[in-house]
C-alpha cells in the first residue's frame, strides 16, 4: 500500500511538472519582445518617412525599390567588410604592419562606399517628393542620423 502510494505521488509529480514545462515554453513563445528596430510596430523608419513625408501609393511603389536597392548595396558591402576584417584580425598571430595598414584603408574605402550609399539613397528619395514635400523632407533630413539608431540610443 505504501508504495502503491508513492507511484501515484510520483505520477501526479511528474504530471505537474509536464504542465508547468509546457505552460512556461507557451508562455516564451507567445509572449516575443518586439524587434528593437519597431518595424513588428509600424514604428521603424520606413514608415516614418512614409508618414512624414505624406507619401502617395505611387510614391510608395518607388520607395520600396529604393529601399531594395539600398539594402543589397549595405548588405554586399558589410560582406565585404567582414571578409577585410577576418584578415585583418588573422594577422594577430603574426603581425605584418604593412598588410595591416592596407587592410585598415581598405576597409576605410569600402566604410565611405557605404556613406555615400546611404547620401545616394535619400537623395533618391529626396527625388521621389513632390515640391509641396520638400519643407517636409528638409525638416525630416535633420532626423535622419537619429532616425536610424537602435531605439534605446535614440534621443529622448
Amino acid at each position: 500500500m505504501i508504495s502503491m502510494n508513492k507511484t501515484k505521488l510520483l505520477t501526479i509529480a511528474v504530471a505537474v511538472l509536464f504542465l508547468m514545462n509546457v505552460g512556461v515554453i507557451s508562455f516564451l513563445l507567445l509572449n516575443k519582445p518586439p524587434r528593437p528596430d519597431g518595424d513588428r510596430n509600424g514604428e521603424g523608419p520606413k514608415h516614418i518617412i512614409i508618414e512624414r513625408l505624406r507619401f502617395d501609393k505611387a510614391q510608395i511603389d518607388r520607395y520600396d525599390s529604393l529601399i531594395e536597392q539600398h539594402q543589397q548595396t549595405i548588405r554586399s558591402a558589410d560582406e565585404e567588410i567582414m571578409l577585410l576584417k577576418r584578415k585583418l584580425f588573422s594577422l594577430l598571430p603574426s603581425p605584418d604592419p604593412a598588410k595591416e595598414d592596407s587592410l585598415i584603408e581598405r576597409i576605410g574605402t569600402v566604410q565611405r562606399r557605404v556613406e555615400h550609399a546611404h547620401i545616394d539613397h535619400f537623395s533618391g528619395i529626396r527625388m521621389i517628393c513632390r515640391p509641396d514635400q520638400m519643407n517636409d523632407f528638409n525638416s525630416l533630413s535633420h532626423e535622419l542620423a537619429e532616425l536610424f539608431l537602435p531605439k534605446e540610443r535614440r534621443p529622448q
